[in-house]
Order: C-alpha cells, then structure tokens, then sequence
C-alpha cells in the first residue's frame, strides 16, 4: 500500500489500495454467497465478525460475482476527520456516474444527489467499519443509507454491530452475515486443504483441526503457514498438539485483536482464561472486583472472540484465543504461581457447585491430589450413569501413572473412550477400573461401560434391557417389538431408542414425530437428544438433497464436540458428506476408509448406508454399493439394515431387468419377513411385481397396503428408471408433483386486521401474550424476510434492559411456534425460522399474504413504467389498490411499535390508487378514475391530487351534482386545516389549481417502524 502514490482531492490524502477491489484467493464458499444474494434486492448487507474471520475475502468472492460493478471504499482511522468520508466514498464511486468527478460533494447530501445519476445498479462495499467507530463519519455512513438512491446497494463489514438504527422505515431490513456464519465447517477444512492448499487431510485429522480453530479462518490459514512443505505425518503431529499451548497464532492474536484493547481488559482476559465458561460471578469472584459483567459485554460487542449463547448470561473465549492467554498468563506468572491460579479459580468452581469444571481447573493445574480428591467424592456425579456420560475429555489430561493407579480415574478413561467410539479399548479399561474399585456403587458403573460395550460388540441381549440394549436389539431383528419395549422404558433416552426403531421399521411419519420429541424435550439427556436431532437432520437431508444445506449437521457436530461425544461428531461429518450422494462420493468413501482404520464399523456402515439413499434420490445407486451394504450389515448382526438393503437393491435389479432380479426379489422379501421390517417388505413386495407380470396387480396392492399400514413415506411401487415418485411427506424424496412436501399451507391477511391461516386451520392467538402476538405481526409486515433479533427486541421490548428484552423476545417466539404449530419442536419449526441472529416467517410455495402481495404490485409497477409497459403497469397497480383493505393491524390501536408502518403502508396506498386514478383518466376510462380516485381519498383524505382527479372525471363523466359534492368535502377537509377556499367551483372540465398543505400532525416516528 505505501509503494502506491496517493489520490489527492480537497484536503483528502487517499493511497490507492483503499478504493481498489482487493483480489483475493481462498476457498469458494456457496452457502455464504448464497447467504448474500438477497442484498441484490434488500440494498443493505451487513458482514459483523472478529478479526481473520474472512469478511472481506466474502465481500470480494460474492462482487465478483454479481452483474453489477463494484466500488470499494477500505476506510482507516483518518475517515473520522469530519467531512473525509464523503470525500473517500466519492473517490470510490465517482468512476461509476455520470456528470462531473472533478470536486468533491461537500456534504452527504450532496453525495446523494450525484449517487442519483447513475440508473444502473451499483454495488458499494464499505469495509472496516470499525475503524471509525462512534465518530461523526459513522453517522454520516448511516444517512448514506437512509438516503441512498434504489439503484446502490450497500454492503458494509464490521468488527463490531454498526449503531445504525436499523428499525428505520426509511431502512430496508438488512442481510446480517455474523462471525458464526464465517466459521469454516468441517467439511470446508477439508475441502480448504485439498483444494486450495493441496496439503490433503485425513478425515480424522479434519475434525480435530476443526475442532482445535473453531473455524476461524486466520487460523487456519496460520496453521497452513506454520506447516508449509510438513510431511503428512508432521501435520497430523501439529494438529494434534493444538490441544495445548501453540504459538502459532501468536503473533496474530497480539496484534488484530488484543492489541487495541485497554491494558485492564488485556489482563482481565488473561486472568479468566482458566474458566471455559465465563460468568461475571465467576471472574468477579476470581479477581475481587465488582464490574466484570460490563467488561465481558464489552469484549463481545467488539467481537474480540467473545462470544455469549445465552444473551449475555454466561461467555466463552474462542479456544485458540484461550490457549493463547494461558500460554501468556504462564509466562506471566511461572509455571508455580499459574498453576496455584488454576487451582484458585477451582475453589471458585468448587464454591459454585460446578465440580466437573472444577475438576478440568484442577487437572490444568496438575493437581493431581486435588483431582483424586474430587474424583472420590464426586466421581458418581461426574461420570453420570448409562451411556457415554458427559464430557470425559478432562481424562486425556491425566498422567499415565495416575489413570493406572486411580480406578475413577480409569473409570473416566473408559467413558471418554466409549464415547470416541474404541469400544475394545474402552471395555480393557473398564475392567481394569472395576478390578480397583471395592464400591458396589463405582463397580456398577465400570459395568455399565461393559455392558454398552458389548451391546454394539454381538454380544446376546441382556435379560432386562436398557435404552441402549433396545436401541441395538431395533437393528437385528423386529424393530417395532424394540419400539414398543422402548416406550413403555422410564428412562428418557428410551423416546430416541423409540423414534429410532419406527425409522427402522419404516414408520417415518410416526418415528420422526417421537424423534422430534426427544430431540426437544430431553435436556437431562443431552447426548440422546442430539443423537435424534441428528437422525432428524439426516432424514431431511434425505429427502431433499443436497440443497439441505450442511448447517444443521454442522450444529450437531459442533455441540457433539462440546460434550464430548467424538463419535457422534465423526458420524455427523460423515453423513452431511453422504447426503451429497455422487456429488461427494470421493470424499464419502475417504471418511469411510477412515471410519475402518479406527475400527468404527458402525459409523463407517451408517455413512455408506446413507450415502446409498442420497444416490438412489437421484437414480444413481450402483448395485455393488448396494452388495457392500447388505454384506457390512451382515458382520455387525444388522439384520434389519441387512433387509432394506436387499430389498432396495431388489426393487433396483428389477427396474434395471437385471437376470436374476426375481430370485432377489424373493430372496429379499423373504429377508424382510424373517427380520420383521415391515417397511423394507414393502420394497420387496414392489420388486416382485416388477418381476412378475401375471401377479403384479396382487403384489401392487400388497406393496400399497403394506406401507400404508406402516406409514412408509415413500412409494417404491412407483419406481421408475429415472427417477422416484414419493408422497408428499418430507420424509422421503420430493415427489416432482409437489416440490415442497410437508410445507405447511398458509394465508396470511394484515391489513385491515390480522388474521391467519395454516393448514386450513384458523389460527387464534387468544393465549398468546400481547407482546408475542405483537411479535408475530412484526414479522408479518416483514413476512419472506428475516428480521435480525436485536431490531426484534428494540421495536418491543426497548424499555427493558438488552438481557431482559432478548429472554423476553426468545419466551414469545417459543410460545408463537406453539401456537402456530402444536407438537412441533421449536428448533424445526417451518414458519418462524431462525437463521443466525435474524428471525423469519417463512412463506412456503403457494401462501399469500396481503403485504407481500401490495409491495410486489408496486415493485411490478415500476419495472413495467421502466419498460414503458402502460397495460401492465395499470394492471399493477389495480393489484396494488386491491390489496390495500384497510389500515395495518387496527386492532393494535396507536402501538408505538406499528404506527410508522402504518402510516408507510397507507401513504403508498392512496399514492397508488390516486396515480392509478390520473392514468384511467387519461385513457378515457371515467368510472374507473373515479372509482380509484375515491378509493385514494377514503385512505388519505388529505390527498390533494386525488381530489382534483375525482372531481375532474365526474365532471368528465357528465356529473355535475357528484362533482360539486366532491368539491364541497374537499372544501370541508382545507377548512378542516385552516386553508382559505382556493377556488372550488373552477370552469367546467377543469380540476381545481393546486393548493399546497401541511403534513397532518401524527405520533413521533416509532422505534420499529
């Protein structure tokens, strides 16, 4: 930047690099484009995250996309001067316009009108927001947008939200891209080394690096530097040693993101890195003071890899941040004096009842008599009962001689190897455990290890079985006897074992419901709730394809690795890769080799099944992938998968005439049967019809019943070469007949008074809250559009204090959900979706609503005046005033929150209608003038235009008593504002001369509006 001469214009010292277009390299990310895409008609993006979190790679991938050109404004501390950035965002667009670039505006107004000569659309990209944060320039950048012409669109990127009010009307609801969007997924890692770094790595290795730099781009891309010509094996070496203290990013951390933090919160930082989670409680009591809530707000509002999931209740470091501060806090301190703060942030943990924590401070702090200690009275606490327990990762911490010398301490060695999936190791170490222990109570729990482990090992069914022993018992033979044993079960992780087994048996419709079920309402169990979710995201994936999306697998991932259950994160990355079918086969079978390598044949068998399904959706499943699949079954004693593979690669033989398809077909109805998967009979049934010409209407109607009796979504009678027919249920492939299966059917009505309908079901609201419903409505007039929380809170809760209206915001859209669609989870709700920090109701294929439809008539009408298109444009604006019923949401009375919309909403009404009154009359069409004319002047009866129209065209139309009626209101309505009469009673056929008026007096603009 320093070797280019700098553009000088006024007093503006400019270097070149500020307002070119940076051209970058690095991964393409398509979601993240996509994700983008609605600023083409929004006007307004919005690119928030910490440093290194790739927003300005984003914002350069996604411009060199577009049809439109780019300007580029990268501002810098001297944009605060007053004036100088009106002066830099001029230099950066002024190439784009017409008319004069040789001085400057002087001010943004100015700036406005010279953005008004371009009619073509033009992309603004303002990056580095923050740098002149709280400056006078930042208000400048915001009446910039306020006031910038529909031909710019503006895409600003920040280390920190923009004060901007962005409940403006004069506002568009802005696209938000937050940090958490940038995070790299498990699946762009690997890509991002592959293809970009060419330094491929193993799947395994993927996650951890994942894992180890939650996604953050700088440090990946530090990684990729510090490894740079490394041996694979080297690789594997340094993501590994992630774990501990790096260096890598060092220098990195130290100068983008704790170098502009006050030297106190600097060391606040390093001084609470010994906790995982953050509370103002926690660190106050750390540090003896008083104020650490404000400084742990502070540190996440400027994004300094802070972040808080709950509203600001508890907070947590980004992991390579935190392992960057207790690198530093032991060079600090030594290593006594840092291990004696450890153990002192543990009495504080201890103190609070949060042992398991504790128990991690203790292990940080190698005391390892204070471990023992905690392990002995609290090791039945720590470790749970059942399952895989909670997090065990603590025990990878343990030195060798004390996991071989302490039984709880191999205890936690076994359920952290249980829960990554190495069930011979971890039974090995449970039984050393259980030979130590002399406690019936310890020994029960080494047992419990044992018996999971022998479950997933072929071992025979215990007499009294557990969820687990249910849920394995679902895959070998009759999952519908495992689902009915599973639901009588009192322990919660049964309702997944139960939702689980109908998937199995082939009930869909009824096992996604009690998987939905589990997934919501089981917190005291979180790994089998996330185990359903997961089934739930892999069953929607199914059945619409790779445009899914890979953001709900990467959630569950995410909180796998949190609660330590490896395995299931493993098995999340590998079906989200599955689910591309011949898209990502190549990296679906690097997982599944992987998955072999570790001995996980169970993860490595679910992948490859799903992997199957996603190619069948799209006609492609080779019939050697089915043979793979029927025999893996048969080593792991999965008779039931055993059946559905034979009976889809059946059904597959008999549409491709293969020579021996009817012996399958029978071969595999009679494995169906014999395993007792009614679902996967069903397959077979159609397989044997396609077989066998002279019994094909019997089998057909066998094959019908058969799914109909169990609730199979799909229809395998109607396969055909090419394709799939399924039903209309989300639970398989969309039928082309229906390309939304499952999507609810709705009218939504808002002005005039809001009414709703879903599913044929009128909606009422009566228990609902005020304020909920008020909540729903704020999402009406934006319905299609997602609404960022924050604007959410402010326009209805913005007297509370910024925790309390965002728990206030999150209580009401729970219970809306509720309302609008009892039984379904929160999380899986299809109306009101939550995508990052924004909130949207949703509109499926084939809804109305009366907003969406006015201000799609107006949007018509322009474009049809733009292509001098009159019929169309007229016919536009005839939708429009239909549309408009009525005022917006009267019954909300003067609520400050709906006034400025309502007031937006009625203006454009009566525009319209009085434009369209103008244009019927001066096509000659009298009785629609003054229909449109009257229409304008019932919803703005201060409209002066519209007045002399009506009047113009009774006048026209040979009424001269209607006209002088019309003259005579319009006369009560000036004398009504204290206007003299102008003239009311002008020479026939001409309109009464303009009169001007002041605007009628209305509340203060609200805050939403």
């Amino acid at each position: 930047m320093d070797a280019d001469p700098p553009l000088v214009r006024g007093d503006a010292t400019l270097p070149r690099a500020v307002v070119a277009v940076p051209t970058v390299a690095g991964l393409d990310r398509p979601r993240l484009r996509a994700a983008l895409d609605p600023v083409r008609t929004r006007r307004i993006g919005l690119l928030v995250g910490a440093p290194g979190t790739g927003k300005t790679t984003l914002a350069a991938q996604w411009a060199a996309t577009l049809d439109i050109p780019a300007a580029w404004c990268r501002l810098q501390a001297g944009a605060a001067v007053p004036g100088r950035l009106v002066q830099w965002l001029w230099q950066a667009v002024a190439p784009w316009l017409d008319g004069p670039v040789d001085e400057p505006p002087a001010d943004v107004s100015e700036l406005v009108l010279r953005l008004e000569t371009r009619r073509d659309a033009l992309l603004l990209v303002v990056d580095d927001l923050h740098t002149i944060a709280g400056t006078t320039a930042e208000a400048d950048l915001e009446q910039v947008l306020v006031l910038a012409p529909p031909a710019l669109r503006v895409l600003v990127a920040s280390r920190q939200m923009p004060p901007f009010n962005l409940a403006r009307s004069e506002l568009p609801p802005p696209v938000v891209v937050t940090g958490d969007d940038l995070r790299f997924r498990t699946w762009e890692v690997e890509r991002l080394f592959r293809h970009i770094h060419h330094a491929p790595i193993a799947p395994g290795d993927v996650a951890a690096l994942a894992r180890y730099t939650q996604g953050w781009a700088a440090a990946l891309q530090l990684f990729h530097l510090s490894t740079l010509g490394a041996h694979p094996a080297e690789r594997r070496r340094a993501i590994h040693a992630l774990a501990g203290r790096s260096r890598y990013a060092q220098d990195y951390l130290s100068a983008q993101v704790l170098a502009g933090l006050p030297r106190e919160t600097r060391d606040f930082l390093r001084r609470t890195c010994v906790f995982d989670i953050l509370t103002a409680d926690r660190c106050d009591a750390l540090l003896g003071t008083d104020d650490a809530q404000r400084t742990l707000h502070e540190l996440e509002r400027r994004q300094a890899l802070t972040t808080s999931a709950d509203g600001g209740e508890s907070f947590s470091y980004h992991e390579v941040l935190r392992r960057h501060l207790e690198t530093a806090l032991r060079e600090e301190l030594g290593p006594a004096r840092s291990r004696a703060w450890y153990q002192r942030a543990a009495l504080v943990l201890e103190e609070e009842g949060a042992v398991a924590e504790a128990l991690r401070a203790r292990c940080r702090a190698e005391d390892w008599e204070g471990v023992q200690r905690l392990l002995g009275e609290f090791g039945g606490r720590i470790l749970g009962v059942g399952g895989a327990g909670g997090d065990n990762r603590w025990a990878a911490m343990l030195p060798a001689w004390l996991t071989e010398s302490d039984p709880w301490c191999r205890l936690a060695e076994a359920r952290r190897l249980l829960a990554d999936g190495q069930l011979d190791a971890a039974d090995a170490a449970s039984r050393q455990a259980e030979a130590q222990f002399t406690d019936p109570a310890a020994r029960a729990l080494c047992q419990d290890v044992r018996r999971s482990v022998a479950t997933w090992r072929g071992g025979p069914p215990p007499p009294r079985p557990r969820w687990g022993d249910l849920l394995r018992a679902a895959t070998r033979h009759d999952p519908l006897a495992a689902a009915r044993a599973a639901h009588e079960s009192p322990d919660p992780r049964a309702v997944m074992t139960e939702g689980l087994a109908l998937v199995l048996a082939g009930d869909q419709l009824n096992g996604r419901r009690v998987l939905a079920r589990a997934a919501a309402e089981s917190p005291e169990v979180p790994q089998a709730a996330l185990a359903a979710e997961l089934v739930l995201v892999t069953l929607s994936g199914l059945a619409r394809g790779p445009e899914h999306g890979s953001g709900p697998f990467d959630r569950v991932q995410v909180e796998a690795d949190h609660l330590g259950m490896t395995w299931l994160a493993r098995l999340a990355h590998g079906l989200a890769l599955a689910i591309g079918g011949h898209r990502a086969r190549a990296e679906v079978a690097a997982v599944v080799a992987d998955l072999e390598r570790r001995g996980d044949r169970w993860a490595a068998a679910l992948v490859e099944a799903t992997g199957v399904l996603a190619a069948l959706r799209s006609g492609r499943a080779e019939p050697d992938a089915l043979e793979a699949l029927v025999c893996r079954s048969r080593e792991l004693d999965a008779g039931v998968l055993e059946a559905w593979a034979r009976a889809i690669g059946a059904l597959e033989g008999a549409i491709l005439g293969l020579p021996d398809a009817e012996a399958t077909a029978r071969a595999a109805e009679a494995a169906a049967r014999g395993a007792g998967v009614p679902g996967a009979s069903a397959f077979a049934y159609a397989a044997l019809a396609a077989t066998s010409p002279r019994n094909r209407t019997e089998l057909l109607t066998l094959a019908r019943s058969t799914a109909g009796a169990i609730g199979l979504g799909c229809r395998p009678w109607a396969w055909v070469p090419s394709t799939t027919v399924w039903s209309q249920e989300d639970t398989g492939p969309p039928s082309p007949t229906a390309p939304t299966p499952g999507a609810p059917t709705m009218e939504l009505t808002c002005f005039g008074g809001f009414h709703l309908v879903v599913d044929a079901r009128v909606v009422t609201l009566a228990a609902v809250r005020p304020r909920a419903r008020a909540a729903l409505k704020f999402l009406a007039v934006h319905a299609g559009r997602p609404v960022h929380r924050e604007i959410l809170a402010d326009a209805l809760w913005g007297d509370l204090h910024p925790d309390a209206a965002m728990h206030n915001l999150q209580v009401s859209l729970s219970s809306l959900r509720q309302a609008l669609e009892p039984g379904v989870p929160g999380r899986h709700s299809r109306l009101i979706v939550r995508d990052g920090e924004a909130y949207t109701l949703t509109l499926p294929p084939g809804a109305r609503c009366d907003v969406v439809d006015f201000e799609q008539a107006l949007a018509d009408t322009a474009r049809a005046d733009r292509a001098g298109d009159a019929p169309a444009a007229a016919a536009a604006l005839h939708r429009a005033v239909a549309a408009y019923r009525g005022d917006l949401f009267p019954e909300e009375g003067p609520a400050e929150w709906v006034v400025g919309f309502r007031e937006r909403f009625r203006s454009r009404a009566a525009e319209a209608a009085a434009t369209l009154a103008e244009r019927e009359l001066a096509r000659g069409d009298t009785a629609a003038a003054v229909a449109a004319a009257q229409r304008s002047t019932e919803i703005d009866e201060y409209r002066d235009d519209a007045w002399r129209v009506l009047i113009a065209a009774l006048r026209r139309a040979g009424e001269p008593a209607a006209a002088q009626r019309a003259i005579r209101s319009y006369g009560r309505v000036l004398s009504a504002l204290g206007i003299a009469d102008p003239g009311l009673t002008p020479a026939r056929g001409t309109p009464p001369r303009p009169v001007r008026r002041e605007p009628r007096a209305s509340p203060r603009t609200p805050r939403g509006s």
